[in-house]
């Protein structure tokens, strides 16, 4: 399961492609600037209303002949460069704030506003570069840090992107995009605690935006706080019921629970939005051969491997619903098949020795038993590999998490761990 995304940008996500040079007094990144003469500010106006009607050449070569002309004057090429910056003119802006990064050095606005247009340009290093010193001369925006974290992202140097997201939320514990997108590197190196607290404070946050409730129930359900992601589940279906797989994310948590009756509820809710999703016909198949509803398990299966046939997991579905049955000759059949799809199929092995003992198939039972040990030592070798790993991860992530995640997050988790509030019509425990 996974249902976040990677694919989060600057401009896309946060609306933020435009500098922050004329954000406003007392903003971050504001450049200070002096007063234009009347005839400069006048210039700059129709520079402006120009590129504003589209009139795009003739704006730029406006803007050519006024940066020939105040080539010296910074303060005049600043504004020019925020106004070109504003209308997606990166090149030419970037070009501007390096000529005033010439004429007024060591400027972390500047160099800000510098290292926004060269990643926007994706000149990646310049923009580390111009970025890095910004923070050095004055570390105190979070909007640098920010900017760096982006640029190690697109790396995918999550070290140095987590830290950077830390430090940003250490001076702007309100910003929820930050959060969301610490929740994502920390699900990219698989700390899903650090994720899920991420996201838990990006909830606190916008407690109406539903994808972080989706984000929250993905890292807690590979935590394996599986009362906690139906929670967050269900609430990003309060909030958002269209969401195209959220019955089938809430039926997967539930049945990981142990709760089949809900979950099977809500795996028919799913097909009732989608006939055909093979992942919710397999899931509600697999709980009918569990429950022994022999006929709707044949009918389900029988749609999902209509669907797709090369499933393995469907496949072993498709066996065991006729082992249950003591047709073992059939079932034996569909455990190969489940096997020359994935042939470390731990369990098809194991039902195969048993369908073929049961039809007195003595060799062939012998060489299943003997290939089920050896899968079963390696599985059972992986699983102590994975206890380690996880631990060792955490271990390394966990202080990052406490610098990034100080700010309080929301009462969500009490909520998570009471169990939501029944929806209508749903089956109880």
């Amino acid at each position: 399961m996974r249902v976040c995304a990677r694919n989060l940008t600057w401009s896309a996500a946060f609306g933020i492609a435009t500098l922050l040079l004329f954000a406003g007094p007392g903003t971050a990144h504001g450049a200070q600037r002096n007063p234009l003469s009347p005839a400069a500010g006048e210039t700059v106006e129709l520079i402006r209303q120009l590129l504003a009607e589209n009139k795009t050449a003739e704006g730029l070569e406006a803007a050519g002949r006024f940066a020939r002309e105040h080539r010296g004057d910074p303060d005049a090429l600043l504004r020019l460069a925020g106004l070109l910056a504003s209308r997606g003119q990166h090149a030419r802006a970037a070009a501007l704030f390096a000529r005033v990064n010439e004429l007024r050095p060591h400027s972390p606005d500047v160099l800000y506003n510098l290292g926004v247009a060269y990643y926007q340009l994706q000149r990646r290093d310049q923009a580390a570069k111009a970025l890095a010193e910004s923070a050095d001369l004055d570390g105190r925006p979070a909007e640098t840090h920010f900017a760096l974290a982006l640029i190690a992202m697109d790396r995918d140097d999550h070290e140095n992107a987590i830290l950077e997201l830390c430090h940003a939320l250490e001076r702007a514990p309100r910003r929820a995009s930050y959060y969301v997108l610490l929740g994502q590197e920390f699900f990219q190196v698989g700390y899903w605690r650090g994720a899920a607290e991420a996201y838990r404070h990006a909830a606190a946050i916008e407690a109406s935006q539903p994808s972080h409730y989706l984000h929250l129930g993905d890292a807690l359900f590979r935590a394996q706080d599986l009362a906690g992601a139906i929670a967050a589940f269900r609430e990003a279906a309060r909030l958002a019921p269209g969401l195209p797989e959220i019955n089938y994310l809430i039926a997967l948590a539930y049945r990981n629970n142990g709760q089949l009756a809900q979950a099977r509820q809500y795996y028919q809710r799913q097909l009732a939005r989608v006939p055909h999703h093979f992942p919710s016909l397999l899931g509600a198949g697999t709980i009918a051969v569990d429950q022994q509803r022999f006929a709707e398990a044949e009918r389900l299966l029988q749609l999902a491997l209509t669907l797709n046939s090369g499933d393995a997991e469907a496949n072993f579905e498709w066996g065991l619903l006729w082992f249950k049955q003591h047709q073992y000759q059939r079932a034996g059949e569909a455990f190969k098949r489940a096997l020359w799809l994935r042939p470390d199929h731990t369990q098809a092995e194991y039902y195969l020795y048993l369908a073929l003992a049961r039809t007195h198939q003595e060799k062939a039972a012998a060489a299943a038993l003997a290939a089920w040990k050896k899968l079963e030592a390696l599985d059972r070798k992986v699983r102590g590999q994975e206890v380690a790993y996880d631990s060792a991860r955490s271990a390394r992530w966990e202080r990052a998490a406490a610098a990034g995640l100080r700010a309080p997050a929301s009462d969500f988790g009490a909520v998570a761990a009471q169990g939501a509030r029944s929806l209508p019509g749903e089956a109880q425990r």
